[in-house]
């Protein structure tokens, strides 16, 4: 499946995320090498720039939770990584799949909680569609 007919497949999860967090500002659904497969609420120029910073986010706090463990602890990964600037709660978390995963980020005016819940929900309807 093309990247267009994947981002048009995922598109109705990620409308579903708007109605679940009030003051959405944006959400994406990207690969882990930062391909934008959908977005919403982003302009042409963000979407390119944002499916980069969203992966390299993660694979930057995957390396900084490596280098915190103890050597003698499993091996473990980041799923969920939360920034927060006056107000502005941006949330970065990983869908599992089986041969990698994607990054959904969403961001917005809300409370953390109420943006974990309503990313951890959506990620599950991209579950269901995968």
């Amino acid at each position: 499946m093309n990247s267009l007919a994947l981002g048009k497949h995922f598109l109705p999860a990620l409308e579903k995320l708007a109605t679940r967090i009030p003051n959405l500002q944006c959400a994406m659904l990207c690969t882990p090498d930062g391909f934008n497969l959908c977005s919403l609420g982003l302009s042409e120029n963000q979407v390119g720039k944002m499916a980069a910073l969203s992966s390299s986010l993660l694979s930057v706090g995957d390396a900084a939770v490596g280098s915190l463990l103890a050597k003698e602890s499993p091996a473990a990964s980041l799923d969920l990584m939360t920034m927060e600037a006056d107000g502005l709660q941006i949330v970065c978390l990983k869908i599992q799949r089986p041969d990698s995963y994607f990054v959904l980020m969403a961001s917005g005016r809300s409370p953390l909680g109420v943006i974990i819940m309503g990313v951890k929900a959506t990620a599950n309807d991209i579950c269901k569609i995968l």
